[in-house]
């Protein structure tokens, strides 16, 4: 009768352990699977573009009707960014950093364009303004905003973009506290 209390403490102590022992393997697995990930991401991040914006500057043509805005758009990254599409608009506003930010199709396909690691394009967008308006920002009764987006693929082909927004008011831009990221 001892044995078989025995044989049974034995089998519920080595249910315990094998129990113990599979909870282990799991957390072990996942833990390495989480670590696999990490490492992936990582090599994926650090071996993409990143295309930002730089040098916006506004270059007044004609100064009844016209203010066009030079930028450079440069590619951060150690790997060419592909099939680059720019949106950009500009507009007048009351406040520096509208909550809200209209978007119309006007993406601009750039002829399937590669932007290589460290190369920069400086593309360009122009607003017809009225000489009331150019008046107006001149005196900062209104803001001059940009905003636009960036979109491109990577090496992965994986989408990204990098979206924008500045005021300029009589002496510079400034990046707004919204509308500025990258995915």
């Amino acid at each position: 009768m001892d044995w078989i209390i025995v044989a049974i403490a034995v089998s519920i102590v080595s249910l315990i352990v094998a129990g113990f022992a599979l909870f282990e393997a799991n957390r072990t697995a996942t833990a390495s699977e989480t670590s696999a990930e990490t490492a992936k991401l990582a090599l994926k991040t650090g071996q993409r573009p990143w295309v930002c914006l730089t040098n916006i500057t506004p270059n007044v043509g004609n100064l009844v009707s016209q203010y066009v805005l030079q930028y450079s758009v440069k590619n951060l990254g150690p790997t060419p960014a592909f099939d680059l599409t720019f949106e950009w608009y500009i507009i007048t506003a009351v406040d520096s950093c509208p909550a809200e930010l209209q978007r119309a199709p006007q993406a601009q396909p750039a002829s399937n364009l590669v932007l290589g690691p460290n190369q920069t394009i400086q593309p360009s967008g122009r607003a017809e303004l009225s000489l009331e308006q150019i008046n107006s920002i001149l005196e900062r009764r209104l803001y001059l905003v940009t905003y636009g987006i960036v979109s491109y693929k990577d090496a992965f082909q994986e989408m990204h973009e990098t979206r924008w927004c500045a005021y300029w008011r009589a002496g510079g831009f400034t990046a707004t506290p919204l509308h500025n990221s990258a995915t």
